[in-house]
């Protein structure tokens, strides 16, 4: 079972630069850098302009690969369509591992293996899911209130 698709849109990060200096209304560019634009938003409205809805905009548009990512992550943590129990536990295990090093408690570890004790596998367990929720959060985050320049 495949872990995730390949993302096939320009890789972030993204911010929103304001450009409404250049233009007679409140207007953002959103991309990987200054002028190399992802996106154009404007107000479209006179309510938008006096609200700051332009600029909240921008910011949602320029955490999309942030919010993509921090989504991917918790989405990984739940079981998928058809996988029962075992294969979700091998699934997280398998990326457990290939991200720490270490196994998943509830694994056998190798009769020869450098593995922690239990209780130390658990607490980086528990870090690593914990991780996942804090990426998701940080993206809300983001697009809440970050990714603009100049303004």
């Amino acid at each position: 079972m495949e872990e995730r698709n390949e993302t096939a849109f320009t890789p972030g990060p993204w911010k929103a630069f304001d450009v409404s200096e250049m233009h007679s209304e409140p207007m953002f560019m959103v991309g990987p850098r200054e002028y190399c634009s992802i996106a154009e938003v404007r107000a479209g409205s006179t309510e938008a302009e006096e609200t700051g809805d332009v600029a909240a905009n921008a910011r949602l548009i320029a955490a999309a690969p942030a919010l993509y990512e921090a989504l991917s992550g918790v989405e990984f943590i739940f079981s998928r369509p058809g996988e029962d129990s075992v294969e979700r536990f091998e699934r997280l295990a398998a990326a457990f591992y290939r991200d720490t090093g270490v196994m998943m408690p509830g694994k056998d570890t190798p009769a020869a293996g450098d593995q922690p004790d239990i209780e130390e596998s658990r607490k980086k367990y528990d870090a690593w899911i914990d991780a996942k929720v804090a990426a998701a959060r940080s993206a809300l985050l983001l697009a809440n209130t970050g990714g603009t320049e100049n303004g």
